[in-house]
């Protein structure tokens, strides 16, 4: 969505063609400031899933072996490098050593 105008610039499935299945119920989105590439979680599985500014899967990270589960929100810190995670559950995680290259 343009910050300006508020109309969308492009707009691609969150489950492109030779991804894994990925379904949003309650989720959200933001973007790698240093790369453009787009974070997506959903409150369905335990996944990350990071997409090219262009909608191309790039990978999923499980999040399971850290116990965050039922994501809902996300903040992505371009200054540290890091993600804070909002869950159905009202938990929020900080993440670090993530790669979202």
């Amino acid at each position: 969505m343009s910050a300006l105008t508020g109309d969308t610039l492009s707009s691609f499935p969150v489950a492109p063609a030779g991804s894994p299945g990925f379904t949003v119920f309650y989720g959200d989105i933001d973007v790698v400031g240093a790369s453009g590439n787009i974070l997506v979680v959903s409150s369905y599985q335990p996944v990350l899933r990071l997409m090219s500014p262009t909608g191309a899967w790039i990978q999923d990270i499980d999040l399971t072996p850290l116990g965050v589960a039922g994501m809902s929100g996300i903040a992505w810190d371009d200054a540290t490098g890091t993600a804070w995670i909002s869950s159905t559950n009202g938990s929020v995680y900080h993440l670090e050593g993530i790669p979202p290259s």
